[in-house]
């Protein structure tokens, strides 16, 4: 993964709760289990984007990798990227116990994640947009997911007719 430009903004540096720090990672899930239905939220958001068994997904913030194993379930591979290696090894890890085999973890974000596989037919932010400096709109950070996947890094991330879409799930005030 190539280091960010001195003009670019930095990414990987954590803003709010310190998800480079394994005992955040842990508390995550049960945290947001108390405010909401997160399998409940996926099924959702997955019967939204109408998700086949021949598709590959790739998620941008997977955090825990709650949405990256449950898409898991119903398309044939996902490509799960987030800025906290903390939180790709722990999803990794629920992804083992779990027996999903078709998620590979990467570490980067929009800015500097670099896509090397074939073009995948779902670009999806379940949920990453909490950890933004600012409250973007759903549709306007789904324009710009549409865009990330249509050049990343100079490849052709999402399939030409794929879907592009930041399918957000706002977060109480103090949540995160």
């Amino acid at each position: 993964m190539p280091e960010p430009s001195t003009w670019q903004y930095n990414e990987m540096m954590q803003v709010g709760k310190d998800y480079g720090d394994p005992a955040e990672v842990e508390a995550y899930d049960e945290r947001h289990a108390r405010f909401r239905d997160v399998e409940k939220d996926n099924a959702a958001i997955l019967d939204r984007l109408d998700i086949q068994p021949e598709h590959t997904v790739l998620e941008f913030g997977t955090g825990t990798g709650a949405f990256a194993i449950q898409s898991a379930g119903r398309c044939a591979n996902v490509h799960a990227v987030d800025v906290s290696q903390a939180m790709l090894d722990y999803a990794s890890q629920k992804a083992q116990v779990a027996g999903v085999t078709n998620v590979t973890f990467s570490l980067g974000g929009f800015l500097t994640y670099s896509h090397s596989a074939p073009p995948v037919d779902v670009l999806v932010v379940p949920s990453a947009e909490h950890s933004m400096d600012s409250d973007l709109e759903d549709e306007r950070l789904s324009a710009d997911v549409r865009r990330a996947g249509a050049e990343a890094d100079g490849r052709r991330a999402l399939s030409r007719g794929g879907v592009g879409r930041a399918a957000a799930v706002r977060l109480p005030s103090g949540s995160r």
